[in-house]
């Protein structure tokens, strides 16, 4: 048999390996959660799909019960976001506007070290280890992924005020009186302000063949809400900027990825042990008010088969809830394994780890093999990172399901 025959043969090979296996449970209780690495589409696929995945949405439908787009940000924000403005001088160029600014800062308990946070920082370094049998089938049974983001928040450059500027001109604008305005208010503005991406920021497909054509999970994440401002986002996006601007006037909030992973339907097209497995993910925000922490979906979803946008703000009951509710729900005939709650932490929180490694981080998503090479085959560094990740403050709670592969 040659090499393509070989390569060819194991799905064939795998799918035969689970049916004799199908009465085995499969436990995963002894490994955290990873983001999977989704299949390589095809050229041609990626091709013909992303001109299909371009195309505007042709009905926008706002649930935001009266909040309608801001017509008066356009007027300023090509020259807010040109360059760097201390409070006074960006807080000048709005009220030339006509607008009225009011001073806010709600100054909340912190009890996560977000308001002053200069930097945050998403890491998910645990790699996927399944039972030996999969070895049979592709060669492993070990799915090392990496994902890092790095977000550099509005007290970074202490003389850069233009986010706590702009966050007092949404907040004066929609009249707040509370925090709980606050949240509502600025949601909302970024929900229907923020342009969206629409080649990924979509109701996901719901088999894996439609994933690997389409490329959803194929995604981009902003540095720092100005380049939010200034560009498209996906939900990614759309959460830090609204964390960002509620820190500025003294609310705790930042992004908490929620997470689902299983196999995927159609096995039978699986050529390695990474296409076998569909990860599902999305942000939720935040927010520590005084009536306890809330969670929030404040993502538009675009609907790519019917082009309809939904604009709208909804509070989660729990990022559990969502996921067992929303996320799972969307790919209904995956078996799901494990899912979790995953939150940005404050770059203080990692003082600990070598100024090396600190620097990987810095470089987010470009820095994903050099973090693998560096620090997940160091012993003791990644038991370190594993410290500073379970600390018990409910950063990562992570969720796991025994199960039983039947193919009939």
């Amino acid at each position: 048999m040659n090499s393509a025959q070989k390569k060819a043969s194991h799905p064939n090979r795998f799918i035969k390996l689970v049916k004799k296996h199908k009465y085995k449970v499969i436990t995963l209780g002894a490994i955290l959660l990873v983001i999977a690495a989704f299949s390589k589409f095809h050229k041609t696929d990626q091709q013909s799909m992303s001109t299909y995945y371009q195309q505007p949405p042709t009905t926008v439908q706002n649930q935001l019960q009266g909040q309608q787009k801001d017509t008066l940000f356009p007027t300023f924000s090509k020259q807010l976001l040109s360059r760097e403005m201390n409070y006074e001088e960006a807080a000048k160029l709005i009220t030339t506007t006509g607008m009225q600014m009011t001073t806010f800062n709600f100054n909340l308990p912190d009890k996560y070290d977000l308001l002053q946070s200069k930097k945050l920082y998403f890491v998910y370094p645990f790699p996927i280890i399944l039972p030996d049998f999969f070895k049979e089938a592709f060669g492993t049974n070990i799915l090392s992924t990496t994902s890092i983001y790095a977000f550099r928040t509005h007290s970074q450059n202490p003389q850069d005020g233009r986010i706590k500027a702009l966050a007092e001109y949404i907040l004066s604008k929609g009249g707040c009186n509370s925090p709980e305005d606050a949240v509502r208010l600025i949601s909302s503005w970024v929900v229907n302000n923020l342009l969206p991406d629409v080649e990924h920021l979509t109701i996901p497909p719901t088999t894996f063949g439609q994933l690997s054509s389409t490329g959803y999970g194929v995604t981009h994440s902003h540095p720092n809400s100005i380049n939010i401002l200034g560009s498209t986002g996906v939900c990614n996006d759309y959460t830090n900027l609204a964390a960002d601007l509620l820190n500025s006037v003294g609310i705790p909030s930042r992004t908490v990825t929620v997470m689902a992973q299983g196999f995927r339907d159609d096995m039978e097209g699986a050529k390695s042990l990474g296409e076998a497995i569909v990860g599902i993910f999305h942000t939720l925000l935040q927010a520590n008010l005084p009536s306890g922490t809330k969670y929030f979906n404040v993502t538009p979803m675009y609907n790519v088969q019917a082009r309809k946008l939904t604009v709208a703000v909804t509070e989660i009951g729990s990022p559990a809830k969502y996921i067992k509710e929303r996320l799972e729900q969307r790919y209904s005939k995956v078996v799901v394994f494990r899912w979790g709650t995953l939150a940005y932490l404050p770059s203080d929180k990692f003082s600990s780890m070598p100024k090396e490694v600190c620097d990987i981080l810095d470089k987010g998503m470009y820095g994903i093999d050099e973090f693998d090479k560096k620090v997940i085959r160091n012993k003791a560094l990644f038991k370190n990172l594993g410290r500073i990740l379970a600390e018990p403050k409910g950063d990562y709670d992570i969720f796991y399901r025994d199960v039983t592969l039947n193919m009939h």
